[in-house]
């Protein structure tokens, strides 16, 4: 099986082609493949109010392209504690 590629890698590469793949956008519309399943290993988790909130903006930011959007809310989950 293929390494699962984190979302800071995904992020990084998606700015240097200027948009995300189909693939990766249907990943951040699923829990356990967005950047709140990274954060938990990528298990299903209790999530926290701050913690869907930030899902749900982030998986916005990738279906729309949103490059600089989606960087700084990934920034925002990764620092949760």
């Amino acid at each position: 099986m293929a390494e699962r590629l984190s979302w800071a890698t995904r992020l990084e590469r998606a700015e240097k082609r200027g948009r995300f793949f189909d693939t990766e956008k249907d990943l951040a519309d699923r829990w356990t493949t967005c950047a709140i399943g990274e954060r938990n290993d990528w298990t299903w988790a209790h999530r926290t109010h701050e913690e869907t909130n930030l899902g749900v903006q982030f998986r916005d930011a990738i279906v729309t392209d949103n490059i600089a959007e989606a960087k700084l809310i990934y920034q925002e989950i990764v620092a949760l504690p």
